[in-house]
């Protein structure tokens, strides 16, 4: 039997809660009915962020502790299962990924045109906010039709999955700039580090190096396009390069920084957690002050340096929803 038609006979689902560090539950919720310009989706997938470990093993994120219970993940695909009245959004079956962030539309940031960086956003799965946003390792989920994008024909809803952190690891190649026949390091070997290795190498990078504290996170990267990797703990590895032309830190981490050539770029998509409401930007990892440094956040705008997501990026797998 189909999630829509279960759901529609009960009216109640399964979430992924959290309800405190360490306390993860498979709850059964109401299931939402879209309203009036909302629209419904069945999840099949969700990836795992690091974000959604630290609300597990420490309940909560920076300085936003859970204060109540909720629904894990931000990084989920499915299928539209019913439209609210007057909703403008891919028909009733369509296969889509979902835009985890829901801008406000009236702060001075989005009347400026970056919606990207609004200051009163919400974000899928977030405790930023009290009531907190709820995520979407459930079962069903209702969001906004500008949160909807169709996935491409070719695209099954298992890669669907992946839009959201592979288009972090898009835009930081992209503030790059051209890669092509260029040397880069990439600090980090995470799932946003092994996407940012893959577009490079889809890019035409000429050389891509890649360091990391994990022998496993190191293999993945070298079967996506890493040309060489280094342990990170191991300064004596002859793969580290003595200079680079590009510099992308996914750890935020002082460990495997290597200088830059002057004039080259340094783009920083690491969020590293401190005790401020901030994240520490720019990155431990890039320490030359003769490169250019752009900020590459999961929330950046083109142009600025931005205040980071409610997300780290760092350490997400793949998984079914039951």
């Amino acid at each position: 039997m189909s999630h829509t038609s279960v759901l529609s006979e009960t009216s109640q689902m399964l979430a992924c809660v959290v309800h405190g560090a360490h306390d993860l539950r498979i709850d059964t919720v109401p299931s939402p009915e879209p309203g009036p310009a909302l629209v419904a989706i069945d999840v099949a997938y969700g990836g795992v962020c690091g974000s959604d470990m630290h609300y597990v093993n420490h309940g909560g994120i920076g300085d936003f502790p859970l204060q109540e219970p909720m629904v894990l993940g931000h990084e989920v695909s499915g299928t539209v299962a019913a439209l609210g009245e007057g909703a403008d959004a891919p028909a009733v079956g369509t296969s889509v990924t979902v835009y985890p962030a829901s801008p406000c539309g009236t702060c001075p940031e989005c009347r400026d045109g970056r919606a990207n960086v609004c200051r009163d956003t919400r974000y899928l799965g977030s405790s930023m906010r009290f009531p907190h946003t709820q995520g979407g390792f459930a079962q069903r989920i209702v969001v906004r039709p500008d949160q909807v994008v169709a996935l491409p024909d070719g695209v099954d809803l298992r890669r669907g999955a992946l839009a959201e952190p592979l288009s972090v690891a898009l835009h930081a190649v992209r503030r790059a700039g051209d890669v092509r026949g260029k040397r880069v390091l990439v600090t980090g070997a995470g799932p946003i580090g092994a996407l940012v290795v893959a577009v490079l190498a889809h890019e035409g990078a000429a050389q891509i190096v890649v360091s990391d504290l994990v022998d496993g996170a190191l293999a993945i990267s070298r079967a996506v396009g890493a040309t060489a990797t280094v342990r990170a703990d191991n300064p004596a590895d002859p793969n580290w390069p003595d200079e680079v032309d590009i510099a992308i830190d996914a750890s935020g981490s002082p460990l495997g920084s290597r200088p830059v050539r002057p004039g080259s770029c340094a783009a920083d998509v690491s969020c590293s957690w401190g005790s401020s409401r901030r994240a520490r930007h720019p990155s431990p990892a890039i320490s030359s002050s003769r490169a250019s440094s752009r900020s590459s956040g999961r929330s950046a705008s083109t142009t600025r340096s931005t205040t980071p997501c409610a997300c780290s990026p760092t350490d997400s797998t793949s998984t079914r929803s039951s």
